[in-house]
């Protein structure tokens, strides 16, 4: 049995393993920076709007087959989008001021699936949000509100 001084692979392993894990480290507050870094993009480039989902007519309702969209057999009424605009909306304030950050992020990211899910149903799928989504899912299990927020203060 090979121990981990005298396996030359082993060690090489090892050594690569603690650069990698040196190299991406991230300190706490630039993780809360980019909260607001984001936030603030988010607000001034991407904000989600879902509104115009509920005037389309629904005999363009097909959406795909394991999606939240199924379960329904058309587009829900108009007001059902516009408080999901709003609600996306006080998500992505709380996130910016760090005001129940966690639970934002899981809020902000389950009301952008909702929304993306109805607007799928039209049948164009835009991949231009993955990358947005798989942000804040990594975030709901970091702690990106500790510093820089108003969690902090209370």
């Amino acid at each position: 049995m090979w121990t981990l001084n005298s396996n030359p692979i082993a060690n090489s392993v090892v050594t690569a393993e603690s650069k990698i894990k040196a190299a991406t480290e991230i300190d706490l507050a630039s993780l809360c920076c980019f909260r607001i870094v984001f936030c603030l993009f988010t607000i001034v480039f991407s904000w989600h709007r879902y509104a115009w989902v509920g005037t389309v007519p629904d005999a363009f309702f097909d959406p795909p087959l394991l999606s939240l969209a199924s379960l329904f057999k058309s587009f829900p009424p108009p007001l059902f989008f516009q408080s999901l605009d709003v609600a996306i909306g006080l998500c992505t304030i709380t996130l910016l001021l760090g005001l129940f950050t966690r639970l934002s992020t899981r809020l902000l990211l389950a009301l952008l699936i909702v929304g993306s899910t109805f607007q799928y149903s039209l049948g164009k799928i835009d991949h231009g949000d993955a990358l947005y989504f798989c942000t804040l899912f990594a975030m709901c299990f970091q702690d990106w509100g500790a510093t820089f927020s108003v969690d902090t203060l209370l």
